[in-house]
């Protein structure tokens, strides 16, 4: 099985991913902003099977809708409004429409509340909130009336709600904490940390940035625990606004693309659209105006799927002002334009202020209930009076053709006969087809799991294998590790071990990337420790040699051929004196601005035609010297105007450039250019560049 099918069958069970990251999260919070790049495209990369599954759900939730049950018909309505939302607003107001006038007949209070509330939420998406608080307002009613605690406190959330989009932000708190009271009492987890997440922003909204922060700290710890996806999207992208308010925007940053994974495996354009803006917001405060552009435009098309007018508005404004500041004054104004034209079709002041008044009992509703009465009765009418032409019509023919008529008849119900025989096959064998296919997707589901224990498994032993930060930095006081694998996984790693006062460390390249190549570097590094703790080897020529042993015989215990191995530069540091021996790896020693390069034998740590010893080179090293060591992932990588290598020669005028900044800096320079090199081409290996500075 290959690695994208691994990872294809991972991202379909997203929320065991997700909870062991919860679970485990050291890995997410010692991700670097690459790692979290490249888990992003991870997910862009199988979005379109969550697409397919979304269909699938709409198709199945169409076919409910033919069922007897007036239950499963109601709640197929509903869940089909819902469904669309995100994507076709005119198609979730007709579902929704539909929900309420089959409740009403039914006559069940239960349903008709509900109902009311999901055309509420529908006028409320499309910005209509005069129209929308008047559902909100029956529906509390309602729910009063038959003492449906639960509703009722969806009801104070709703009307919370519209007091917040208007920024009536102390309103909003009372309704939102009556509607908490009670879900409190009787609320699940979801709904009790859905409630803390909308206080928590109403406070933030008026600055009380400590109680915003107590709320949405909670709301993310109990999201957290029951591993709801969405939830913990929208507290990270709460938590974010926090530290845009204060003006870190860089933390901001952080935690809005870490909820914006998760908003990519709900595939909800809209929220896509929020994330994504808020997102360029921040770039555009940092005037990091290209990565503006960028989210901006992720804002605009989400925005546009969705059919979100407030977001669509939004998208524009941020826009407008950035085509500003690049000076593209054409299609700064064009934005404008169209930001103005969705401000005037929303709500303005005189709205915003009788909604804020919404006590005042609306007559809409009323006309509008009359109104589809009459319609009611008018196709009845007309209803009726088709039938009686039919009726008269039949008689007509029974007089003149009753003989024909009879013979018609018989014909007829032996082809009613026929059909209803075909129906009942079809759906006989519907329900056996239904019933394999759930078996099915429970091997599936079996089979999944195992490929997501083995791929946690994988990630586990990977990181066990590298030395943590902390030990680094007591031993290699001035330096920085630069690790950008291209997978999840990875070949490359880097090692480090100390032996009384020597340190030794090394960047390695195992063969491949991914899950393999993370298989083999656990192989890899094992060797190395075994020369050193086991043998008691210090000198870097002797340790690969020893190591090139070791990797042989477990290699060879297999009873496939097996080549693979590693590149390496292993170098040994006591004092000032430095002792390097490198398979294919060199190392580059950066002196008074000159770049001295020791080449590295030419055979790989692993089986090769003519095994040789490897050589180790000493060095006295002088204050200020600055050395590297790294694989070829850097040089390999494609980008640029032309999509050629980066190449050796680039890179050493890279280093030679940044000498005069601190190893972090250098560190971040890196990163930078490596990015902007590598554009929108898709990174080719893992990199691993090791810095040290005497």
């Amino acid at each position: 099985m290959t690695f994208k099918v691994i990872l294809a069958n991972c991202y379909v069970h997203q929320t065991s991913l997700l909870g062991f990251l919860h679970q485990k999260k050291y890995l997410y919070t010692n991700y670097n902003s690459q790692m979290k790049s490249i888990l992003l495209f991870l997910i862009i990369l199988f979005a379109a099977s969550f697409k397919a599954q979304d269909n699938n759900i709409i198709d199945s939730l169409k076919l409910q809708l033919e069922a007897s049950s007036d239950t499963v018909h109601f709640q197929a309505l509903r869940a089909l409004s819902k469904e669309y939302s995100q994507t076709d607003m005119d198609l979730s107001m007709n579902y929704a429409v539909q929900c309420l006038a089959y409740a009403k007949e039914t006559d069940m209070e239960e349903w008709i509340t509900t109902a009311t509330m999901l055309v509420g939420n529908c006028y409320t998406r499309q910005g209509e909130y005069e129209t929308s608080i008047t559902y909100y307002i029956d529906a509390s009613e309602m729910a009063s009336q038959a003492k449906d605690t639960f509703l009722l406190s969806q009801s104070y959330s709703n009307i919370g709600a519209i007091q917040f989009y208007i920024e009536n932000f102390d309103k909003a708190i009372e309704y939102f904490k009556k509607s908490q009271q009670i879900k409190e009492a009787i609320g699940t987890p979801k709904q009790i940390a859905q409630g803390l997440s909308n206080i928590g922003e109403a406070f933030r909204n008026i600055e009380q940035l400590d109680s915003a922060i107590t709320y949405l700290n909670r709301s993310y710890s109990i999201f957290k625990d029951i591993n709801h996806t969405n939830g913990l999207a929208t507290s990270l992208n709460n938590i974010g606004n926090i530290y845009a308010q204060q003006k870190d925007y860089h933390k901001a940053i952080d935690f809005y693309e870490r909820s914006l994974v998760h908003k990519y495996i709900m595939n909800k354009p809209r929220d896509l659209a929020v994330a994504s803006n808020n997102i360029g917001e921040m770039y555009f405060k940092l005037k990091n105006y290209n990565k503006s552009l960028k989210y901006y435009h992720s804002s605009e098309e989400y925005a546009l799927k969705s059919q979100s007018l407030i977001d669509i508005k939004i998208a524009y404004k941020g826009l407008s002002k950035l085509y500003e500041q690049k000076k593209n004054w054409e299609k700064s104004l064009d934005y404008f334009k169209q930001y103005n034209a969705l401000s005037d079709s929303l709500i303005n002041v005189e709205k915003a202020n009788s909604v804020a008044n919404f006590e005042i009992k609306y007559q809409t509703i009323e006309k509008a209930k009359e109104i589809v009465k009459l319609e009611a009765e008018k196709e009845k009418e007309r209803l009726y009076s088709i039938q009686k032409e039919l009726e008269v019509e039949k008689i007509q023919k029974e007089n003149e053709f009753k003989t024909i008529l009879i013979i018609s008849s018989i014909i007829v119900l032996l082809l009613l006969a026929v059909v209803v025989v075909i129906i009942m096959k079809r759906n006989k064998e519907r329900k056996n087809d239904n019933a394999n296919l759930t078996t099915k997707n429970h091997e599936i589901e079996t089979k999944n799991r195992d490929i997501m224990d083995s791929i946690k498994y994988a990630k586990r032993i990977q990181n066990a294998i590298l030395p943590p930060n902390k030990i680094v930095k007591e031993f290699l006081h001035d330096s920085f590790i630069y690790y950008k694998p291209k997978d999840i996984v990875a070949g490359d790693f880097y090692w480090l071990e100390h032996k009384e006062s020597k340190v030794l460390f090394a960047a390695a390249d195992c063969t491949g990337h991914g899950v393999p190549g993370a298989m083999v570097s656990v192989v890899c590094s094992n060797g190395l420790n075994r020369s050193v703790r086991e043998h008691g080897i210090t000198d870097p020529g002797k340790i690969l040699d020893k190591t090139r042993d070791i990797i042989i015989q477990e290699f060879e215990k297999s009873e496939e051929v097996v080549n693979d191995g590693m590149d390496i530069a292993l170098c040994c540091l006591e004092g000032n004196t430095l002792l390097y021996a490198g398979a294919h790896n060199p190392l580059w020693i950066i002196r008074n601005g000159k770049l001295l390069e020791t080449k590295a034998n030419k055979q790989p740590i692993g089986k090769f035609d003519k095994l040789l010893p490897y050589t180790t080179h000493t060095f006295e090293l002088e204050p200020n010297d600055t050395f590297y060591i790294f694989s070829d992932g850097y040089i390999d990588q494609f980008g640029g105007e032309k999509g050629k290598k980066f190449k050796a020669k680039a890179f050493k005028e890279l280093l030679i450039s940044i000498q005069d900044k601190s190893m972090e800096k250098q560190k971040e320079k890196l990163d930078q250019v490596f990015e902007s090199w590598k554009g929108d081409l898709e990174q080719i290996d893992d990199v691993c560049v090791i810095g040290i500075r005497i």
